[in-house]
C-alpha cells in the first residue's frame, strides 16, 4: 500500500520523465540490440559470402593457370608457385608467408590449399606439413582438415571451427569454405575469424550504448516529441540495414546534430561503405579471373571457352548455316627451335592481330590451342581468298619486328548443320579432320568427310586394346645389339618393344607406339617398358657380359612427365641395378619442348650414373647449339643416312660430317640401320664407336 502511495504522489511529470526515460530505455536498448544482432547476422552472411566467392575465383584463377602445365609450358610447381605468390603472397626467407591477399578477408583471413594426403601446399606458416589429424583445439573429436577436405570434395562446403589468432596465444571461432579444384587435383579453402567479419557490429553496439547514455540524460529534459524524432534515424539504420542484407548499400542521411545520433549514423555509413567498397573490389577481382577464363593472353583472341559459347549461342537462337575453319601453324615446333620461343610468341600475336583485322565482327576468332586458331563464319567467305589476304596482312605486320620468317597453316573445315548439330561434335570433326590432313599429304584445306571419324574410332579401338594388352602383359620386349666398330664386340643393347595380341595378331611398334604418343598413356606405357626392361638386365649380363649396357627409348612426354625423375629412381633401386649401364635414349623432339628443364634432367640423371643418347639425329628440328647445352654422352645417326652413302657421295659427305661434328663435341657416335658388308666398310673408318643394325644381329628375345 505504501508503494501505490509513493506512485500516487509522484507528479504527472516525473510519471512523464519517467515514462520517457522508460520509453528510451527500451526503444534505445531494444533498438540498439537489433541493429547489433541484424548488423552481425547480415556482416557474418556477407563475409561467408565474401568467402565462397573468394574460394570461388581463386579456383577460377587456378584453372586458369591449368593449361600451362597441361601443354608444358611451364613446371607445375612454378605455376602453383605464381598462384600462391597471388592468393597469399610472396615466400619469405624464413619460408612463412605475408598475409595479404587481393580479397577481403579481414585482418587474419587468409587462403589454404591441401592436396587429398592433407599435406599443407599453400599456408602463410604450416607450407610444407602434413596437417591430416589437426583437431580443433576446443573439440578434440573434430578433425577440423578432414572435414574441410571431405566436403570440397563433396562439391564445397563450411566449416566452423576454433584456431589460434596468427602470432596470438588466444584462440577464436573461424570458418571456412573449401572448394576441390579438380584440375590441379587440390583442396582450396578460404579462411577468416569471425570477428574479422562482425567486428564493426560490436563498434554498432558501443556507440548505441554511448548513445543510450546520453539520450537518457537528454530525455529527462526532453519532451515526447524529441524521442519520436531520435526513433526516426534509427529507423532508418534498420530499413538500411535490411537493404544491405540484399545488395543495396544504402547510406543514412547525416542531416542529424545529435552527437549520439550522428556518432552512430557514421558508424553504421562507414560499415556500408567497407561492405560497398568489398563488394566492388571483388567484382573487380571476377572480372579479372572471368577475363582470364574467356581470353587467350598472348594472341588476344577469345579463347576455347568464349569461342564455344558464341558459337552455341549462335546455333541455339538462330536457323543459321556455318563453317568452322581451323588453322593450325605447320612446323611450329621447328620455328620456336630455330628462332625461340619469344619470337616464336610474337609470330603468335602478330598472326592473332591479323586474323582481327581481316575478319569481320559478327564472325568470331578463337586461338584453341597453342598454335591452332578456330574462326567461325557465317557469311560465305572464300576461304582461299582469306588465307591470301591473312598471309598479306601478316607479312606486312612481321616487317616491323626483327623476324624473317614464312608461316603456312594445315586448314581443316566443317559445315554446320551438315556435319553435326552441337558445338562439340563439329569441333571434335574439325580436330579429326585436322589430324587426318596433318598424316596425309593433301595440300589447300581439307573438308571433313565420315571416313576420316572411321580412321579415327580404327585409332581410339586400337587405344582400348593397348590398354588391355598392358594389363594383360602382352606386350614383349626385343633387343639388338649395339657392336664396337673395331672389335666387333657387343658392348650394349637396345630394347624394343614388341605386341602380339590375341585379337589383333602382329601390331608393327610403329602403329602403336604412335597412338600411345599422341594419347595419355605415355607416361604409364614409358613406365611399363622400364619396368619391363630393367627386370631383363642381369638376364642380358648372363647372355652378354657384366660390363653390357641397356638403352631405352625414352618419348618426350614421358621425358617430361613432374615424376620421371621418382619413376626412374623406383626402378633401379625396386631391380638393384647398376645405373652407370642405362642409357636413356630421347629424340631431338624434346630439345624444343622446355630446353632449360631437359637439361636439368639430364644432369640429374648423370648425378645417377646415367647416360643419355639422342636418337634418330639428323632427322629433327634441333639446332646445332643444343649438342653443345645439353651434355649428352651418345648421339645415334639415324638409319636414313646409312641407306644412300654407297649410292650418293653427298649423302655420305653429310654422314661424315655428322660424325665430326659428334665426335668435336665428345659424344660416342652409334650409326643406325647398317645392314649390308658394303656399308660397314664404307663407314668403318669415320669417327664413329658403335654400329647398331641387321648386319650383326636383328631385334631378339631373350
Amino acid at each position: 500500500m505504501n508503494k501505490n502511495r509513493s506512485w500516487y504522489n509522484i507528479s504527472l511529470s516525473n510519471k512523464l520523465i519517467l515514462f520517457i526515460i522508460i520509453i528510451l530505455i527500451g526503444g534505445i536498448f531494444t533498438s540498439s540490440l537489433i541493429s547489433y544482432f541484424l548488423a552481425k547476422e547480415e556482416l557474418d552472411e556477407k563475409g561467408k559470402t565474401i568467402l565462397k566467392n573468394s574460394v570461388r575465383l581463386a579456383e577460377l584463377y587456378a584453372e586458369s593457370k591449368y593449361h600451362l602445365v597441361s601443354s608444358s609450358e611451364i613446371e607445375r610447381e612454378a605455376v602453383l608457385e605464381t598462384i600462391r605468390t597471388q592468393l597469399i603472397g610472396e615466400k619469405k626467407e624464413d619460408g612463412t608467408r605475408n598475409l595479404g591477399n587481393q580479397v577481403d578477408f579481414g585482418e587474419n583471413g587468409y587462403f589454404i590449399m591441401y592436396d587429398l594426403d592433407g599435406n599443407e601446399i599453400m599456408h602463410p606458416r604450416l607450407e610444407g606439413e602434413n596437417v591430416w589429424s589437426v583437431v580443433d583445439p576446443k573439440n578434440k573429436d573434430f578433425y577440423l582438415v578432414q572435414d574441410q577436405i571431405k566436403k570440397a570434395i563433396n562439391g564445397g562446403g563450411f566449416t566452423y571451427y576454433s584456431w589460434n589468432y596468427p602470432n596470438k596465444n588466444n584462440i577464436g571461432a573461424k570458418v571456412s569454405y573449401s572448394k576441390f579444384v579438380d584440375e590441379w587435383d587440390l583442396v582450396l579453402v578460404g579462411t577468416a575469424y569471425l570477428s574479422d567479419f562482425n567486428s564493426a557490429a560490436n563498434s554498432i553496439i558501443r556507440v548505441s550504448l554511448l548513445t543510450s547514455i546520453i539520450l537518457l540524460t537528454l530525455g529527462i529534459v526532453t519532451s515526447i516529441s524529441f524521442v519520436k524524432r531520435i526513433n526516426q534515424p534509427i529507423n532508418k539504420i534498420v530499413s538500411a540495414m535490411k537493404a544491405v542484407a540484399k545488395g543495396k548499400y544504402i547510406k543514412v542521411d547525416t542531416v542529424y546534430n545529435d552527437q549520439e545520433i550522428g556518432k552512430l549514423v557514421s558508424g553504421f555509413n562507414e560499415m556500408v561503405d567497407s561492405l560497398e567498397k568489398s563488394s566492388v573490389n571483388l567484382k573487380i577481382q571476377r572480372e579479372k579471373i572471368e577475363h582470364l577464363a574467356y581470353y587467350d593472353q598472348l594472341s588476344g583472341l577469345a579463347n576455347y571457352n568464349l569461342f564455344k559459347e558464341f558459337v552455341e549461342s549462335r546455333i541455339e537462337n538462330n536457323e543459321i548455316q556455318g563453317i568452322l575453319l581451323q588453322l593450325d601453324i605447320k612446323d611450329f615446333k621447328a620455328i620456336n627451335s630455330l628462332i625461340g620461343y619469344e619470337n616464336g610468341n610474337k609470330i603468335i600475336k602478330i598472326i592473332g592481330n591479323s586474323l582481327d583485322e581481316i575478319i569481320s565482327q559478327k564472325n568470331m576468332i578463337a586461338r584453341t590451342s597453342g598454335n591452332e586458331f578456330s574462326i567461325w563464319m557465317e557469311d560465305n567467305t572464300d576461304i582461299n581468298e582469306l588465307i591470301n589476304e591473312l598471309t598479306v596482312v601478316y607479312n606486312r605486320k612481321i616487317k616491323n619486328v626483327d623476324i624473317a620468317y614464312d608461316i603456312d597453316f594445315y586448314k581443316a573445315v566443317v559445315n554446320y548443320p551438315l556435319h553435326g548439330e552441337t558445338f562439340d561434335e563439329i569441333f571434335r570433326k574439325a580436330s579429326v579432320a585436322m589430324k587426318y590432313i596433318k598424316d596425309s599429304s593433301e595440300s589447300g584445306y581439307i573438308t571433313f568427310r565420315e571416313e576420316m571419324a572411321n580412321q579415327l574410332d580404327k585409332e581410339i579401338s586400337l587405344l582400348e586394346h593397348i590398354k588391355k594388352a598392358m594389363v594383360e602383359n602382352e606386350f614383349t620386349a626385343a633387343y639388338q645389339s649395339k657392336v664396337d666398330v673395331k672389335t666387333k664386340e657387343v658392348i650394349g643393347v637396345e630394347g624394343l618393344t614388341r605386341w602380339y595380341s590375341e585379337t589383333l595378331g602382329y601390331i608393327s611398334p610403329y602403329e602403336f607406339m604412335q597412338i600411345i604418343n599422341t594419347s595419355d598413356l605415355s607416361t604409364r606405357f614409358g613406365e611399363y617398358t622400364m619396368n619391363l626392361m630393367f627386370g631383363d638386365y642381369f638376364d642380358l649380363v648372363n647372355k652378354y657380359g657384366r660390363k653390357v649396357t641397356l638403352s631405352i627409348n625414352i618419348s618426350p612426354l614421358f621425358f617430361l612427365d613432374a615424376n620421371f625423375i621418382n619413376i626412374v629412381k623406383k626402378y633401379v633401386k625396386k631391380y638393384n641395378l647398376p645405373a652407370e649401364r642405362i642409357i636413356f635414349e630421347i629424340t631431338e623432339d624434346v630439345l624444343i619442348y622446355d630446353f632449360r628443364e631437359v637439361r636439368s634432367r639430364i644432369r640429374t640423371l648423370h648425378e645417377m650414373g646415367i647416360s643419355i643418347s639422342i636418337d634418330d639425329f639428323g632427322t629433327g628440328y634441333s639446332s646445332l647449339n643444343y649438342l653443345q647445352e645439353i651434355q649428352a654422352d651418345e648421339l645415334k645417326i639415324d638409319k636414313s643416312f646409312v641407306d644412300e652413302i654407297l649410292s650418293d657421295h653427298r649423302r655420305y659427305e653429310v654422314f661424315s660430317y655428322l660424325c665430326k661434328m659428334a665426335k668435336a663435341y665428345d659424344y660416342d657416335v652409334v650409326v643406325e640401320g647398317v645392314e649390308t658388308l658394303d656399308q660397314y666398310e664404307k663407314i668403318k673408318n669415320d669417327d664413329i664407336n658403335l654400329i647398331q643394325g641387321y648386319l650383326f644381329s636383328k631385334p631378339e628375345r631373350l
